[in-house]
């Protein structure tokens, strides 16, 4: 028997979930001395992971399920602004869907200033904040 520097703080129970974690077995403790557990993923995926990142939350689910949950997430929550004015531009039409990665999620519009203008955006979030400046009718420098 291996002799430790410090007592086990938890041991893993088979068959206990941890949102979509599963504990299939107990794997050998890492570098840290700390528990490890072989768990796998509602999707199939299988890993190592601390037993402290399962019992706090800070893991509940592999890398490609959070990705698909954040993209059905950011699907849901884009609306169509189609007709709305906001700081003197008018939204034509919703053109698409763009990047489909976590960091970098936007939706295409086709915008029309009052002065006649016509221009494309993809992050609508910071432009309903901060608005864009139209190169047509902006004041010329003296």
């Amino acid at each position: 028997m291996e002799m430790r520097k410090y007592p086990k703080k938890g041991e893993c129970i088979i068959g206990t979930t941890y949102g979509d974690w599963l504990i299939i077995k107990e794997a050998p403790d890492n570098k840290h001395n700390e528990t490890q557990c072989k768990v796998k993923c509602k999707c199939g995926f299988i890993k190592n992971l601390e037993l402290t990142k399962l019992k706090n939350g800070r893991s509940s689910r592999c890398k490609a399920c959070t990705y698909k949950n954040n993209i059905i997430d950011l699907k849901l929550r884009t609306k169509d602004y189609s007709g709305k004015t906001f700081h003197n531009w008018k939204v034509e039409e919703k053109l698409g869907r763009g990047n489909y990665t976590i960091k970098s999620y936007f939706t295409e519009y086709r915008l029309k200033h009052t002065c006649g203008e016509i221009s494309t955006i993809r992050d609508f979030y910071k432009f309903r904040k901060k608005g864009i400046r139209c190169w047509k009718c902006k004041p010329k420098k003296k």
